[in-house]
């Protein structure tokens, strides 16, 4: 069971704390929410940046035909 204090600077959260993907365990407080200010190991830009382009292919228009 998690604790009720952020995992960086030890100062108790209550009910407004943040999870990262990097260790769903570790609880974070506003400050410390951010990937860069916990030094988080994994890189969320890249991974959001990845499924956009993934869920959003491009579009090329088709060539038109003239009679």
């Amino acid at each position: 069971m998690p604790s009720n204090r952020c995992y960086i600077c030890k100062i108790k959260v209550g009910l407004d704390f943040f999870n990262c993907s990097c260790d769903p365990n570790k609880m974070f407080c506003k400050e410390h929410r951010f990937p860069f200010s916990h030094h988080c190991i994994k890189d969320c830009k890249l991974e959001h940046s990845e499924k956009i382009k993934k869920l959003n292919p491009e579009l090329k228009p088709t060539k038109l035909t003239y009679l």
